[in-house]
């Protein structure tokens, strides 16, 4: 089983973790699957609002343009996984 491939950014004082797509490795899972980008994931994430889903336990921030699921990897640290945008 191959291991999960992430991109790291960062901005504004926080780590951004991007997972690769499996059936296409050099590809963000993001551009996959919705043509957007780590960019478009960022300023959702710092523009949008953070509400808690319980269900998908997950945050997710949502603009007038793109919608961010996202999780802490470390709170304290400021690292961030992406889940998906679009």
């Amino acid at each position: 089983m191959a291991k999960n491939k992430y991109t790291i950014k960062r901005s504004c004082g926080h780590t951004f973790f991007f997972k690769h797509e499996d059936e296409a490795p050099e590809l963000l899972h993001i551009y996959v699957r919705h043509l957007t980008t780590p960019e478009d994931s960022i300023t959702a994430f710092f523009t949008g609002k953070a509400i808690w889903n319980k269900d998908n336990k997950r945050f997710e921030n949502k603009t007038e343009k793109h919608t961010v699921y996202w999780l802490w990897l470390d709170e304290k640290d400021k690292k961030v996984l992406i889940i998906s945008c679009f």
